[in-house]
């Protein structure tokens, strides 16, 4: 199984529908659309102001600071738990992607230990490691896991799907986009500050490999925690060409469970 596993990544097997752990399986499992749902980013209902008192005019930006500072900072957390919900998005490991559905990946980090599996309609498509020292660990269709050495076929989109949060956050927030406060919303109970902006992208090749050299847009929201430097959640529809049209993907995560991760080890 581990040679046939490598040779589908060698030849690109990866292509529509679930993709190479499921398609070069004796049994391909069938995958419908997903009914993950992430937490939306809802606006805070706040009471009327008493006639004759002057409304304060929001901030410049809030309390947290900058949605790429927060990005930043957010990243730097040892120890934190990131739940996507993922449509149109193809640079997920190995290709893998629904049709007409969506994908749920959960990511997990401790210090320099990671976690992370693939889901569809209820289905595992992947589950990875990246434990003892930096060695990846990539669930094997048949049971148990293959280690992917460096070198190996299987190490680069792993360690591409482990870095998927990572790149998509970097892309939506430079430091120069045009962001705007847009008012007060809470996320698992803490109070935080809704940001939103329409991003200019260079390159949506981040996204899929198809995309690589199109430019396109962001709209992106995002809530920024009010008692720290950091991300919380946020929402992201991704388009081509100009910002009217329809998106070619989405994204949707929540970031906490802040050192709340139990210790990440290498599966047995």
């Amino acid at each position: 199984m581990l040679a046939r596993l490598r040779t589908c990544v060698r030849a690109g097997a990866l292509v529509a529908g679930v993709g190479v752990l499921v398609a070069c399986s004796p049994t391909p499992a069938t995958v419908v659309p997903s009914g993950a749902t992430a937490t939306a980013i809802a606006p805070t209902a706040t009471a009327a102001p008493t006639p004759g008192t002057p409304t304060p005019p929001a901030p410049p930006h809030g309390p947290a600071g900058t949605p790429a500072t927060a990005r930043s900072a957010t990243l730097q957390l040892p120890n934190r738990r990131e739940t996507w919900v993922l449509t149109g998005v193809a640079t997920a490991p190995f290709g893998i992607r629904t049709i007409g559905g969506e994908l749920l990946a959960v990511f997990e980090h401790d210090d320099d230990a990671a976690h992370a599996t693939l889901s569809a309609g209820g289905v595992e498509l992947l589950d990875v490691y990246r434990a003892d020292g930096g060695r990846t660990y990539v669930s094997d269709p048949l049971g148990g896991y293959v280690v992917a050495e460096p070198g190996d076929p299987l190490e680069r989109p792993a360690g591409i799907f482990l870095g998927l949060p990572e790149a998509l956050l970097t892309l939506v927030t430079p430091e120069d986009a045009p962001y705007r406060v847009v008012g007060a919303t809470t996320v698992a109970g803490e109070a935080a500050t809704r940001y939103t902006a329409e991003v200019p992208l260079a390159d949506l090749g981040v996204l899929a490999p198809a995309l690589r050299g199109q430019g396109g847009s962001a709209t992106v929201t995002l809530a920024l925690g009010d008692r720290g430097d950091r991300l919380l959640a946020g929402e992201m529809a991704f388009r081509t060409g100009d910002a009217g049209g329809a998106p070619v993907a989405t994204a949707r995560f929540t970031i906490g469970d802040i050192d709340q991760v139990a210790p990440i080890t290498a599966p047995r």
